[in-house]
C-alpha cells in the first residue's frame, strides 16, 4: 500500500482490489490521507472538532477518547425505531461521530478538509433481454478469479455456509480452485451453519445435499433463546449500535464456532441479492422498470411467472412497482398514510423522523437499476457489511466477500435487468452459471430464506425476562425514549402468548434499550433532544 502510494498518490485506491480503511500521514505533504474500500466491507469513523481529528474502526475507541462529549445522535435513533432505516447515511447513532462513506478517500491539512468519491458506477437502462452465453462464461470466470484471490493465506480458509445458493456458490468454486491446484485429494474445506430444530428455519439439508458431492467438513451450531439472553451484553457490545433482528447473533453463533474449531478465515456469500437482484423485493421495481420502459409483453410474461409464495406474491408485487411508477409526491404520501407514526415511540423523539423515502425512487428512469445500486451504495447492503464485521471481528476473523470483488460488482451492475430476473428466476444469470456445477436441489430453490432465525419463538421464550430484567419500567422511563405503557402492553401480551406480531419492531424496542444502557448510562441521555445538529 506505501508503495502504491508513493508511486500513484491518493490515486493508487483505484488500483486495489480487496477491502480496506487506512489512514496514511504523509509529512511531505503535511497532510492526512484516508480512504475506505469501495463498497464499505471495512469501517472508518471519526470525531471532528475545531482542534482535533480522531478516527478508528470502532466508535468505543473514540468514545474512550471523548466519554463525556458523547451523545445519542436522535434523528438516526428516531430513523431507526419509527421506520427501521439504519446505516443511510454518514452520520452515526452517535452525536458528532460521522463514517467515512464507501468509495470514498479524505484528505485532512491543517486548514481544510476535503473528502472525494475515487470511484462511482452509473446505473444501465433496464432491456428485458436476458443474458448470453458470454455473459454468463464471464461471470463465472469473474466469480472463480475472485475466489482464488480471496483464498491467499498462511492458514486454512473455510466458508460460511447458510445451504443457500451464494454461499454454496462460494464453497463449490472454492472446493474447484483446491482441487486444480492440488491435484490430487485435499483435507475438506471447513464450513460452518447455524442450525434451528424448527424446519421452517433450518437448511441442513441443503448443507447436507452439498457435503456429499464436495469436499466439505460441516460443523453445526444451534443458536437458540436461551443463548441469545446468555450472549445479550457481548452482541450489544461488539455491534456497538443497534440491530434489526436476531439474524446478527446466528451469524454471531457461526463466528465463534469457526474460532473455537481454529478456522480464522472465512468466505462468505455478502453482496450477490444486492447486485444480481435476489431479493423478492426487487421484483417491484423491475416490473416498474418494464411498464416504464413499454415493454409490456416482457412484463406480462413474467409476472405469469413470479412465484406465489410471501412477500413475492402478485399484489404485493404491483403495490411495490405503483411506489415507483406513481409521481414522486403521490407515492410519498400514500407510503406515509400506510406508515403512521408508531405509538411505542416517545411523540418527542418520533417527530424527529426523516419524512420515509422508500418511494423516493418514483421519479427515476429505471427504478430497478438505480435500485440495486442504492442497495450496493447507500442502504441495504451497508448495514449487512457492518454487522458481518463486528462478528467476524469480535473473535478475530477475517472475513472475505468474493461478490464484492470490484470486477464482479462493475459487470453484475452493468448487465440488463432480464439477465437478473428471467421467468420469474431471481438470479437468473448466477443459477446458469452454476449449472451442473451447483446440485440442482439448491440452484433451483425458489423460496428465499434470507439469514432468519425463529425469532418470535425466541422473544416468547425469554418473555419473562425481557419484561422484569431488561424492559423494565424504571429503565424504559428514565431512557425516555419508548412509549412505556405500549411497550408494557405488549412485552404482557407476550408473556401471555397472545399472538399479534410485531416482532420487528419489539426487538428494535429492546435492541435500542440495551444500546442506550450499555453505551451512555454512565453520561446521562435525557438531552435536548431537538438541539441535535448531526443528523438532520
Amino acid at each position: 500500500m506505501l508503495a502504491a502510494y508513493r508511486q500513484w498518490g491518493q490515486k493508487c485506491v483505484s488500483r486495489f482490489n480487496g477491502m480496506w480503511a487506512f489512514a496514511l500521514w504523509d509529512n511531505e505533504q503535511r497532510q492526512l490521507f484516508c480512504s475506505r474500500d469501495h463498497f464499505g466491507i471495512k469501517p472508518f469513523y471519526y470525531h471532528r472538532t475545531t482542534t482535533r481529528f480522531v478516527f478508528a474502526s470502532e466508535i468505543k475507541a473514540i468514545q474512550t477518547y471523548t466519554p463525556r462529549e458523547m451523545q445519542p445522535n436522535w434523528s438516526v435513533l428516531s430513523d431507526f425505531l419509527v421506520y427501521g432505516l439504519v446505516d443511510h447515511s454518514r452520520h452515526t447513532f452517535f452525536r458528532d461521530v460521522d463514517e467515512l462513506p464507501p468509495a470514498h478517500s479524505m484528505i485532512m491539512t491543517a486548514d481544510s478538509t476535503q473528502a472525494h468519491q475515487y470511484w462511482h458506477l452509473d446505473p444501465v437502462p433496464t432491456s428485458g433481454r436476458g443474458a448470453t452465453a458470454d455473459e454468463v462464461a464471464t461471470l463465472g470466470a469473474l466469480l472463480a478469479d475472485s475466489v482464488r484471490i480471496r483464498l491467499r493465506s498462511d492458514v486454512p480458509v473455510g466458508t460460511c455456509l447458510s445451504g443457500g445458493m451464494d454461499s454454496t456458490t462460494i464453497a463449490v468454486l472454492m472446493d474447484e480452485i483446491r482441487q486444480d491446484a492440488a491435484g490430487t485429494a485435499l483435507t475438506p474445506q471447513r464450513s460452518y451453519t447455524a442450525c434451528y430444530d424448527d424446519a421452517r428455519y433450518d437448511e441442513r439439508r441443503y448443507v447436507k445435499t452439498l457435503v456429499g458431492t464436495r469436499a466439505v467438513k460441516p460443523t453445526y451450531t444451534y443458536p437458540d433463546g436461551a443463548g441469545l439472553l446468555a450472549d445479550l451484553e457481548s452482541l450489544v457490545w461488539h455491534q456497538e449500535m443497534p440491530f434489526q433482528s436476531t439474524s446478527m447473533y446466528a451469524q454471531y453463533c457461526v463466528m465463534r464456532a469457526a474460532r473455537q474449531d481454529g478456522t480464522t478465515v472465512l468466505l462468505d456469500g455478502q453482496g450477490a441479492d444486492e447486485i444480481l437482484a435476489g431479493y423478492p423485493s426487487y421484483l417491484g421495481a423491475y416490473s416498474a422498470s418494464l411498464l416504464r420502459a413499454g415493454q409490456w409483453a416482457r412484463w406480462a410474461k413474467e409476472v405469469r411467472a413470479y412465484p406465489v409464495q410471501p412477500p413475492a406474491t402478485l399484489p404485493a408485487t404491483f403495490r411495490a412497482a405503483l411506489t415507483y411508477l406513481l409521481p414522486q409526491r403521490i407515492a410519498q404520501a400514500w407510503l406515509r398514510r400506510a406508515r403512521p407514526l408508531p405509538a411505542f415511540v416517545a411523540p418527542d423523539l418520533s417527530r424527529l423522523a426523516s419524512a420515509y423515502r422508500a418511494g423516493e425512487d418514483a421519479s427515476l428512469d429505471d427504478p430497478l437499476a438505480t435500485t440495486l445500486y442504492r442497495a450496493v451504495m447507500r442502504q441495504g447492503l451497508q448495514c449487512l457489511l457492518r454487522y458481518e464485521d463486528r462478528n467476524s471481528m469480535a473473535f478475530s476473523i477475517e472475513a472475505r466477500l468474493p461478490f464484492l470483488d470490484q470486477r464482479v460488482v462493475e459487470f453484475a451492475l452493468r448487465l440488463p435487468a432480464g439477465a437478473k430476473i428471467e421467468g420469474g428466476w431471481t438470479k437468473a444469470i448466477l443459477r446458469k452459471a452454476m449449472a451442473g456445477r451447483l446440485p440442482d436441489e439448491i440452484r433451483l430453490r425458489r423460496e428465499k430464506m434470507g439469514f432468519p432465525t425463529p425469532e418470535a419463538a425466541w422473544l416468547q421464550q425469554g418473555s419473562r425476562q425481557w419484561r422484569r430484567e431488561i424492559m423494565t419500567q424504571e429503565r424504559i422511563r428514565q431512557q425516555g425514549v419508548l412509549n412505556w405503557p405500549e411497550v408494557d402492553r405488549w412485552l404482557a401480551a407476550l408473556e401471555e402468548n397472545v399472538p399479534g406480531g410485531g416482532e420487528s419492531e419489539l426487538w428494535r424496542c429492546i435492541s435500542v434499550t440495551l444500546w442506550l444502557d450499555r453505551f451512555f448510562a454512565s453520561n446521562g441521555i435525557r438531552g435536548n433532544m431537538g438541539s441535535n445538529d448531526s443528523g438532520t
